[in-house]
């Protein structure tokens, strides 16, 4: 049996021994085929309702072909297209809108819109929520590494030359480290102001879920003394990381 698109979609070899019998499409039925497909242009939509002009013209086309082709093997199914474009048209002839396949008015499609949009908006704010709780996680494991690091760097024991060579590997990891804290930052900064905009969204769509009314104030820092380096060494701005040695106690 084809597709609605004739399309070849799989390929089998059949022995000839199994073969009953071999049916070829005439030249009625393709005619009859190639008119009912040309009456997919006449779609519905589910959540947007047709001109009262498409519906006229659907509804003349669909006559034409069963009054072109009478009992077809697509009579049925014209039909019902049939009956689906007079609901459309008189659905629309009343004033209705559609959404989501139902019939309702204007002010019932604006609030189903903002439920639908909530969810959505929700759905992202948590996703969101839980890239920012992950990228905080990150800056502080890049700061408890770079902390190791530098507790490492004045341990070191040995000859010069072996000391100064694993001094140098040390001072590259702790300036990788550094530049992962500081793209990090960039996206922590980011992430804060997409969720801002994001919480902004979902009042207006709807009462707060989080209570009061969200300001810009009431956030957090965007980023945070603990994840900034505030409290530790600060990054080496002339990129020549150097090993941060701590005094010994």
């Amino acid at each position: 049996m084809p597709n609605q698109s004739r399309t070849i979609y799989t390929v089998k070899a059949i022995p000839k021994s199994e073969i009953q019998s071999i049916q070829r499409e005439s030249a009625a039925h393709k005619q009859q085929r190639l008119a009912f497909e040309d009456l997919r242009r006449y779609a519905l939509h589910p959540n947007q309702e047709q001109p009262l002009a498409v519906c006229d013209q659907a509804f003349a086309e669909l006559e034409k072909f069963l009054a072109a082709h009478p009992a077809s093997p697509f009579e049925a199914d014209v039909h019902q297209r049939l009956a689906d474009w007079k609901q459309e048209r008189e659905q629309v002839r009343a004033g209705k809108v559609k959404c989501a396949n139902r019939w309702m008015t204007a002010a019932e499609k604006e609030t189903a819109a903002r439920a639908a949009q909530l969810v959505t908006l929700t759905a992202q704010h948590q996703r969101l929520r839980k890239n920012i709780e992950a990228t905080e996680d990150a800056i502080r494991s890049a700061h408890e590494t770079i902390d190791q690091l530098n507790e490492e760097s004045y341990k070191v024991t040995g000859n010069y030359k072996a000391q100064a060579a694993l001094q140098k590997q040390i001072a590259d990891q702790i300036k990788d480290r550094w530049q992962q804290i500081r793209f990090l930052n960039k996206q922590l900064v980011q992430g804060r102001k997409d969720l801002n905009q994001l919480e902004q969204k979902i009042q207006a769509n709807s009462p707060s879920p989080y209570g009061a009314t969200v300001s810009p104030d009431s956030f957090p820092p965007a980023v945070p003394p603990e994840l900034s380096g505030a409290a530790g060494p600060a990054a080496p701005a002339d990129g020549k990381c150097t090993p941060w040695i701590r005094q010994r106690p």
